[in-house]
């Protein structure tokens, strides 16, 4: 096995150690940052004011086509609420342009209204989550300040991003149509909020931590110096994180960041984001192959895994995928160690940021109206090792402070609405399949954004309720098919004899889960 001592003396003699991001200390810093944004003062972070407000009323039975730009992929949707909630219809999803190959501002404003014209005759207006920097104008338009996370659009520097979709649709015959600019950070607290009863949380966090880095929050006006207001009313300030410079660095860093395509700029995205990670972990396992620590083959390997992302790392965290550096044990251990490492200054750095931002608002300060962060991304979602730790750290460092956090994972707002009236339609008619497909569905789908091991063990519960649906439904059920494929689906991420031995669990024995919407539910332990 990997002497672990010669990992972490390979991480310290580089200045990668996950320590070396002391939430408490940088967080003062951070704040200090935030202040001078919103003081309109030379600072890192832009604290960006986007004239939205969290009390806003949503605008019922009204459909809006929404444009979700952002990291590697494209979204596009008719979106309409309702009483009963938000219905979404012609969702379309594709690579982003600029991704791989660069396009010019025009082609890309092109390519949006090419995906939006179709929806033109049923919607009123027109929501646009643009997900990189700009500068909100107060009609709601915004201003590009550039355009990064290895897309490239030439030309888009200072482009008004929703006056420039207007101009092409009505050189298209479309008008008349209001765009609206949005953060997708922004976005994601405005949508998680919407569906929570506001009263019960002091406060909210918008946060992604998938292909980029952001927070947001909401302050009121008289602390936003720069608008010069005295107001109470409160504003969502997109604080665009991913700028702030201030965070240690090691050497790998330093690299990566010399042979982005935005070299000296985005410091905290390129340490915390997952669309880095998995280039940092490649260029630590060459140097340590360079080293003696890991094989010549498994360097060799790393040098040709030259689109590496976070679920590779995450595979690796978890001892998977060992063939992608040529099978040795040993090297994949080291690469594992490596690869938490990373994931785990990932959770510090985007702790650190949260506990700055519980300071500027001075929420959370009662167990009984915490701070709620609404988080959304691929490594909160889907990173079995950085959700834990993030949560771990919100509940230490935020103890010290006196700061009480929940944190709200991608659609855990929903999921247990529709477990729950899965569950009763269960308890109406126990011998009806249809339920038990919905209720296996929702178990998976919350095991997803879990992470760790409790994530894992969800899908036990999953396969157990789905082989209930299968013994119930009709065998010329509409549900059959997906039914008996979702089986082998959820036993292939059942946990490794190895992760039950690690959390002293016997094949056999009972369990109980602990997280998403199958918490409480009573199990067997068995490995994949």
């Amino acid at each position: 096995m990997v002497d672990y001592d010669r990992v972490q003396d390979f991480l310290e003699a580089h200045g990668m150690e996950p320590e070396r991001v002391d939430p408490k200390r940088e967080a003062a810093l951070m704040l200090e940052d935030m202040r001078r944004g919103l003081a309109g003062e030379k600072s890192d972070m832009p604290m960006i004011p986007t004239y939205l407000s969290n009390d806003a009323q949503l605008p019922l039975g009204r459909s809006v086509a929404v444009i979700d730009a952002g990291g590697t992929n494209f979204r596009s949707a008719l979106v309409r609420f309702e009483e009963d909630g938000c219905h979404v219809s012609e969702l379309s999803k594709c690579r982003m342009p600029g991704v791989g190959e660069p396009c010019t501002w025009e082609e890309f404003i092109s390519f949006v209204a090419d995906r939006i014209e179709p929806l033109m005759g049923r919607a009123e207006s027109i929501g646009f989550c643009f997900s990189y920097s700009a500068d909100i104008t107060p009609d709601m338009d915004g201003r590009v300040i550039r355009i990064d996370k290895e897309v490239v659009v030439t030309g888009s520097e200072g482009k008004l991003i929703g006056a420039s979709l207007r101009a092409e649709l009505e050189r298209r015959g479309i008008t008349g149509k209001r765009v609206v600019i949005l953060n997708d950070t922004v976005a994601v607290l405005l949508g998680g909020a919407a569906g929570l009863d506001k009263r019960a949380y002091s406060g909210f966090i918008g946060q992604v931590s998938g292909t980029g880095t952001n927070t947001c929050v909401s302050l009121p006006e008289r602390l936003i110096g720069k608008l010069g207001s005295s107001e109470e009313r409160g504003m969502i300030i997109n604080m665009e994180a991913g700028l702030y410079t201030g965070i240690p660095r090691g050497s790998f860093d330093l690299m990566l960041d010399s042979a982005s395509n935005n070299p000296g700029l985005k410091a905290f995205e390129k340490l915390t984001a997952g669309v880095y990670l998995g280039q940092l972990c490649r260029l630590m396992l060459i140097a340590a192959a360079d080293e003696g620590l890991i094989s010549r083959a498994a360097g060799d390997g790393a040098r040709q895994l030259e689109d590496i992302d976070s679920s590779v790392i995450d595979a690796w965290s978890c001892m998977e995928r060992g063939e992608l550096l040529g099978g040795a044990e040993t090297d994949l251990a080291f690469a594992s160690r490596l690869s938490r490492a990373l994931f785990k200054r990932s959770a510090r750095g985007m702790c650190t940021d949260l506990l700055a931002l519980a300071m500027l608002t001075g929420a959370g300060k009662s167990a009984d109206k915490p701070l709620c962060v609404l988080a959304e991304g691929s490594l909160v979602q889907k990173s079995r090792i950085y959700r834990p730790e993030l949560e771990r750290l919100l509940e230490e460092y935020g103890r010290e402070a006196g700061v009480h956090f929940v944190l709200k994972v991608g659609q855990e707002t929903t999921l247990p609405g529709a477990a729950a009236a899965a569950r009763q339609a269960r308890d109406l008619d126990p011998e009806d399949g249809v339920p038990y497909f919905i209720l296996a569905q929702c178990y998976a789908s919350s095991a997803g954004s879990c992470g760790g091991f409790a994530g894992l063990a969800t899908y036990w519960a999953a396969y157990d309720t789905m082989a209930k649906a299968v013994e119930l439904l009709p065998a010329d059920s509409e549900y059959m098919e997906h039914a008996k494929s979702s089986l082998g689906k959820f036993r292939s991420v059942f946990p490794s004899s190895e992760e039950c031995f690690f959390n002293e669990l016997q094949e056999g024995a009972r369990y109980t889960v602990t997280c998403g919407t199958a918490a409480g539910i009573t199990t067997t332990v068995r490995a994949r």
